[in-house]
């Protein structure tokens, strides 16, 4: 890996009595040796438990889709595959 950077772009945060929930998106930009840069937003979900002492992870998801400069999601054309 030639080089590999993380932006966070939008990050918000709640909590629920012991849950708590977090949720944005952020741009990743990367260079595999010998292959051309990437650039790719990504959206992120993250669900956390307090357990008295420390958050625990109790769910964590990220989805690459394709989306437009303004971080809405471009469907595909055909629709999805299943």
């Amino acid at each position: 890996m030639e080089v590999w950077e993380v932006t966070l772009d939008e990050l918000h945060t709640d909590v629920v009595g012991e849950i708590g929930l977090v949720w944005g998106a952020y741009t990743e930009e990367f260079k595999i040796n010998g292959e051309p840069p990437e650039i790719l937003r990504v959206r992120f979900t993250n669900t956390l438990r307090w357990n008295g002492q420390g958050w625990e992870n109790l769910l964590y998801h990220r989805d690459a889709q394709l989306f437009d400069e303004d971080g809405a999601y471009i469907p595909r054309e055909g629709g999805c595959d299943h």
